[in-house]
């Protein structure tokens, strides 16, 4: 694995046990493979949340792309769950060897984009290359949008493409972009890390037709939407 450290496989469960991981590691491993655990802090409070809020409101401040929400329920509740994890991503839509090159930037094996990409001409959007079952959802949704009135949620000219085989930073996983299974739109009112600013109808639709919004995720992709199928 990352980094030449040996790991022993202890089992093989059902995903829905992991919360659709791929790999589960104790925390002290986390460090040989070169992930950082901390992602999430859990604060209690048995006074006031208001000002619970107010406290860890100052203390972010600095640190824009570290969120906060006050807990009912988990407040990410479906979204970034109903990502496929990258075992079926492959079984569905194919596999391949990739190598790096410059930055997150990779190449795939030969043959690999033309055996599975295709090219459209699609509403609002005009001419994109996405995986081939993307297409057909794709379009439906954006004939929808347009059907309703509602293309000017999209503006073309900040549309930021669907096939792109790279990594999602340097030094980490794939991107479904690599898969030509996501779409990122209206990017530059959007940025990562960022709140969403899409229109809920936008949202909507695109869910409808099985498109993950990241938007919703712990950390906001909010110009991401990601097909995982109906």
């Amino acid at each position: 694995v990352v980094g030449g450290a040996n790991l022993i496989v202890a089992g093989v469960v059902d995903d829905v046990a992991v919360g659709t991981a791929e790999v589960v590691a104790h925390a002290a491993d986390a460090g040989r493979l070169g992930l950082d655990p901390a992602r999430f802090v859990l604060l209690g409070t048995t006074g006031a949340v208001g000002a619970l809020e107010e406290e860890v409101a100052a203390v972010l401040t600095p640190h824009p792309r570290v969120l906060a929400a006050t807990l009912g329920p988990f407040p990410w509740p479906t979204s970034w769950r109903e990502v496929l994890p990258t075992a079926l991503v492959k079984a569905r839509f194919g596999e391949f060897s990739l190598r790096p090159t410059a930055g997150r930037s990779v190449a795939q094996e030969p043959g690999w984009a033309e055996a599975n990409m295709g090219t459209a001409t699609v509403p609002v959007l005009g001419e994109v290359r996405c995986h081939r079952a993307v297409l057909g959802p794709l379009t439906a949704a954006l004939e929808e949008l347009e059907a309703a009135g509602l293309a000017g949620l999209l503006r073309p000219g900040d549309y930021g493409g669907c096939f792109s085989p790279r990594l999602i930073a340097a030094g980490s996983s794939v991107s479904r972009h690599a898969w030509g299974l996501a779409v990122d739109v209206n990017v530059s009112t959007n940025p990562f890390g960022a709140a969403a600013r899409q229109d809920p109808r936008l949202v909507e639709v695109m869910e409808r037709h099985g498109f993950a919004f990241g938007g919703r995720w712990p950390v906001p992709d909010g110009m991401h939407f990601e097909y995982r199928e109906t």
